[in-house]
């Protein structure tokens, strides 16, 4: 806005006007006025907004929502848009696409930044083990809708956005040894010096399943990613064909730090002495799916926990455990240090050792990591912790 306030917006439809201090100062719901695709905003005068919708050809002007209409948005994000899943019939991105393949990567793992950084972002998509140079095959029928439907050329993380899905590591539109697959969907773009610099994929292109996409590239697998922008979802929610998962995680280490995130170590009579307050709980575990490689440690797809009395019975509030982290769809990365504590990380990014050391106590003002992990409500005692760590199939570890 011209006089420096900001508007925040949301996929659930809402948009905040945000002043300097930070104060939230006028709330619209764009949603309720049924947009299909709002394309821009502006600041009017008597704090209206202006929206552009494309789909319609309109100029809305929009009036503050009344204060007793206006919901709390500091810091919230809100469910994913209600869309149907693609339609992916449980192919698999490869040869054959009606039977099993590795997965080596799921949905909120951290990843890092290749440059010393094990936490710099989440994994936001389901890894297929595939071989350098092998076909990626389309899923589900799809268009393009994208203008820019393609994405980092010559990069390892090259790929194609086709509808609500995206394959990613590949040489888009080009076979192993860089020869067009279909130059009436895939249009090469050169340079002045006659370059190849991109591969276009014209908006409007449909795809049906088990149509080339392109070939794998160095990274040897396909990274399936499937949303809206912004909001990505879990893609094993498609039911891959022969995806069996019935081995339940590993809990390798339970820590608890204090509010200074040095860990606690100090005993009486072998129970481990808490300070009343806010602490962090660590958690050291993973997953495996049947058909891994023994070495292959997975995330998880949530974590909880429970306080009980020493004679094991639950705490009020604790009859069932409360879940602190679950990547039904992804936070922001902005976030990803307040899932992951230190030394966790892959090993292709320069761990020694796959760790994936979960993080449930969230840094004071941080209104989009956990939810706190507190002593406060307990009576001085004996407790128990129970940790619960679950995959995406139901299976649960304690």
């Amino acid at each position: 806005a011209p006089d420096g306030a900001i508007f925040v917006g949301t996929l659930t439809g809402i948009v905040t006007r945000v002043e300097s201090d930070g104060s939230a100062q006028a709330v619209y719901g764009l949603a309720e006025h049924g947009f299909v695709r709002p394309t821009g905003l502006a600041a009017a005068h008597g704090s209206r907004l202006l929206v552009a919708d494309a789909a319609s050809a309109r100029l809305h002007v929009l009036a503050p929502l009344a204060a007793a209409s206006a919901p709390h948005v500091r810091g919230a994000i809100g469910p994913a848009p209600d869309r149907p899943l693609p339609d992916a019939g449980g192919r698999w991105p490869l040869r054959p696409q009606l039977a099993w393949h590795e997965v080596v990567g799921t949905i909120g793992e951290d990843r890092g930044d290749g440059k010393g950084e094990s936490r710099d972002h989440f994994h936001d998509g389901l890894d297929v083990r595939g071989d350098v140079g092998q076909e990626v095959l389309a899923i589900a029928a799809g268009k393009v809708s994208n203008p820019v439907a393609t994405f980092g050329f010559g990069k390892i993380n090259e790929g194609l956005a086709v509808g609500s899905l995206a394959y990613v590591h590949m040489h888009v539109g080009r076979g192993a040894h860089g020869a067009a697959l279909d130059p009436a969907r895939f249009v090469p773009v050169r340079d002045e010096a006659g370059q190849l610099v991109r591969m276009r994929v014209r908006r409007g292109t449909r795809f049906a399943p088990g149509d080339v996409l392109g070939s794998i590239n160095p990274m040897a697998h396909v990274h399936l990613w499937m949303g809206v922008s912004g909001y990505g979802l879990n893609p094993l929610r498609l039911g891959l064909r022969d995806f069996v998962d019935t081995v339940a995680p590993r809990i390798g280490a339970i820590e608890l730090h204090d509010a200074a995130d040095i860990r606690l170590v100090k005993r009486e009579a072998g129970r481990l002495l808490l300070p009343r307050g806010e602490l962090t709980l660590v958690v050291d575990a993973w997953d495996q799916v049947d058909g891994n490689l023994p070495r292959r440690r997975l995330g998880l797809y949530s974590l909880g926990y429970r306080w009980l009395h020493a004679d094991g019975t639950p705490v009020a509030g604790f009859e069932q455990p409360r879940t602190a982290i679950e990547f039904a769809r992804l936070p922001g990365d902005e976030v990803v240090k307040d899932y992951y504590a230190d030394r966790s990380g892959i090993t292709v990014q320069g761990s020694s050792e796959t760790h994936f050391r979960y993080r449930v106590g969230r840094a004071a003002g941080d209104a989009g990591g956990p939810p706190p992990f507190s002593t406060a409500e307990l009576a001085p005692g004996d407790y128990l912790l129970r940790v619960v760590a679950k995959d995406f199939s139901g299976n649960e570890a304690t």
